[in-house]
């Protein structure tokens, strides 16, 4: 089964990161956590994109420690970070992933004795 994201998760997806790269020396780290936060959460209906955030997300681990855990403090993104995001801004209205359900690997019979309603058929 194919799956795409609803366009309201695309929106979502899509002001973020436009916010980011717009400011990208002086942003508020929450609203980078929340772009990744963003980003994760869609990677079923988008598979390749689980390779387009981890620079982002360890920027934001970093700054997080610089700011002693305070997510209002704000960063500096990189060129390599601000291109993931641009990655996602380009391409998430083509993002599609397949769900599919796989035949069981183990079954199993149950016999059961005529006394109790078992029999043949």
């Amino acid at each position: 089964m194919r799956v795409t994201l609803p366009n309201m998760c695309k929106r979502k997806l899509k002001d973020c990161p436009s916010l980011i790269c717009f400011h990208p020396s002086n942003v508020c780290i929450r609203d980078v956590a929340k772009a990744v936060g963003y980003m994760v959460s869609s990677l079923p209906a988008g598979p390749f994109g689980g390779i387009y955030y981890r620079k982002l997300e360890n920027e934001k681990i970093n700054a997080l420690k610089s700011a002693n855990g305070n997510f209002d403090a704000t960063m500096a993104v990189t060129a390599p970070a601000l291109a993931e995001l641009k990655w996602w801004l380009n391409n998430v209205d083509k993002s599609y992933g397949f769900i599919g359900l796989s035949p069981p690997e183990v079954t199993s019979t149950l016999m059961l004795h005529p006394s109790v309603g078992g029999g043949q058929y």
